[in-house]
């Protein structure tokens, strides 16, 4: 994939997101949007993913295959993240195909307005003594 592939598929994931009224400031995950980007350890148990998207107040959640069990076992318990989109080939029911929903939308930047003083993204700490800590650089 070339870096202007990367781009457009990631512009339309942001125009997607911004149709789905996810603006700056909110949580989910890409930053074209000024949402924030709150990456999750690919070892976080159903509670770790709960509890971390309970923290950092997730709108939306984007996930592949090897999550599609513990987002299942939890779907019921994060009621504010409305959007939940599967980077996969067989969509779980309680998920949207990330394929089928940005395959349309625009590949053009959206016009919105970032600074240095935005904040980027909640990342948290391994969790080795509990549950993972919230870190916002």
């Amino acid at each position: 994939m070339t870096w202007q592939e990367f781009d457009d598929k990631a512009n339309r994931l942001a125009n997607f997101l911004l149709g789905k009224g996810l603006t700056k400031g909110h949580k989910v995950g890409i930053l074209k949007t000024g949402a924030l980007a709150v990456p999750l350890n690919y070892r976080y148990t159903e509670d770790e993913i709960k509890y971390c998207l309970d923290l950092a107040e997730c709108d939306a959640l984007i996930f592949g295959p090897e999550f599609t069990g513990r987002i299942d076992a939890i779907k019921n318990k994060i009621p504010k993240v409305k959007i939940r989109l599967f980077l996969g080939q067989e969509c779980p029911a309680f998920a949207e195909s990330y394929y089928a929903l940005t395959v349309c939308c625009s590949s053009v930047a959206p016009e919105i307005k970032l600074s240095d003083d935005d904040d980027a993204a909640i990342y948290f700490s391994s969790g080795t003594t509990g549950f993972p800590e919230a870190i916002l650089p």
